[in-house]
């Protein structure tokens, strides 16, 4: 079980990799988890190689997400943006013409 955490741990890294600021920094901790999570997975390796692996992933994932880019949220009081998607006119009526 904690394998296949580790292997969908790496699949998140590698999907979130350009909001995360260090694309670089997370394909890496992507992979390392990766392969740490299927040496873990299988208990054979999990002894020798697979927390070895873990330490040097979670080193790198935890400094990727720690200079990662924070949003901020608007300050209390204050009006937030509308969403770049929202349509800035009301939508014309549905139907046939009368």
């Amino acid at each position: 079980m904690l394998g296949t955490m580790f292997i969908l741990e790496g699949c998140a890294f590698l999907v979130n990799r350009f909001f995360l600021g260090n694309p670089g920094g997370a394909s890496a901790a992507g992979i390392l988890s990766i392969i740490a999570g299927s040496f873990l997975a299988s208990f054979i390796l999990a002894v020798y190689s697979g927390f070895f692996v873990l330490a040097a992933a979670l080193i790198v994932g935890g400094v990727v997400l720690a200079r990662a880019p924070i949003p901020h949220p608007p300050y209390p009081g204050q009006p937030a943006a509308p969403p770049p998607f929202a349509p800035s006119a009301p939508s014309p009526p549905y139907g046939p013409a009368r």
